[in-house]
């Protein structure tokens, strides 16, 4: 099986392709973040209906984005960290 995966050019990846994975990944947060806020809001303002499904994709995905932000923290000690970076 590890064969097949390699043949479709996958591999593990060094420091270098994670952090720019990770860049990556907190961009398009931002961006989908920002999209759905904007949207939520021109649709408040232009109709006055509630914007539901978007306001409910916005809201869950930042739930699961801090929540396993909280957990992976706690899970390798760095719990106490947070007040030492903001300093």
């Amino acid at each position: 099986m590890k064969t097949f995966f390699n043949k479709l050019g996958f591999h593990r990846s060094d420091e270098l392709e994670s952090a720019i994975a990770l860049q990556a990944a907190k961009w398009a947060w931002f961006y989908s973040t920002a999209f759905l806020f904007l949207w939520c809001t021109i649709i408040q303002i232009k109709t006055g209906d509630y914007p539901a499904i978007p306001f409910i994709l916005l809201t869950s995905q930042n739930i699961v984005f801090f929540a396993s932000h909280l957990i992976y923290r706690k899970k390798f000690g760095l719990e106490d960290s947070l007040t030492s970076d903001e300093k």
